[in-house]
């Protein structure tokens, strides 16, 4: 992933490297020049779901990380299917 395909403050669905199948937020910390990356198991983000949380102090350890997670991720996915499920008989 290079630095034009990361989408900070977008919630996206990892499809390789660590974790794949959880999601990922990266968050900008503008007074501190960092970046919050949160990895979760709910597309939600919630504080009470299963997840994880990393810093970068800045873009380029951002990248680098990502580099070293091998991740490939879609970004504004979530769980919920594209297609509604056909209940008639």
């Amino acid at each position: 992933m290079n630095e034009e395909e990361i989408k900070v403050g977008v919630v996206g669905k990892i499809l390789e490297g660590y974790s794949i199948g959880w999601f990922l937020l990266i968050k900008d910390k503008e007074k501190s020049g960092g970046y919050l990356i949160l990895i979760s198991k709910d597309p939600n983000m919630s504080k009470y779901a299963e997840g994880y949380d990393y810093w970068a102090e800045d873009k380029e350890k951002l990248i680098n990380m990502i580099r070293e997670f091998k991740w490939k991720v879609k970004w504004g996915e979530s769980e919920t299917s594209d297609s509604p499920s056909d209940n008639s008989g």
